[in-house]
């Protein structure tokens, strides 16, 4: 079950938050253009920002409930169990490295 819900999260973390920004950015940009206003980038940087760290916290929980179906694996443990594990930390990874950027002084 812990590793069927991983996967669940994992799908999630990799296309929900990700259509979540696109629909939004499109959103505010067609409001602008229908005020015939400028558009500010920070709105912008701010949808990519939630996105991301929504992202990394599906994929955090993702991975950690990966890693709890693995640990109580039988060794040897498969080669394709690992990569499976390190799929499901890209997002999480990358948002680490988002946030890292973003936050850096």
């Amino acid at each position: 079950m812990k590793r069927e819900l991983s996967w669940i999260l994992a799908g999630l973390a990799y296309v929900a938050p990700p259509a979540w920004a696109y629909l939004e950015q499109a959103s505010v940009y067609e409001s602008v253009q229908a005020q015939h206003g400028y558009i500010c980038g920070l709105p912008m940087l701010a949808i990519v920002f939630i996105a991301s760290v929504a992202s990394g916290a599906l994929s955090f929980v993702s991975f950690s409930l990966g890693y709890a179906s693995f640990h109580y694996l039988a060794k040897p443990r498969s080669v394709l169990r690992k990569v499976e594990l390190v799929v499901l930390a890209v997002p999480f990874v990358c948002s680490v490295g988002i946030l890292s950027t973003l936050l850096a002084d």
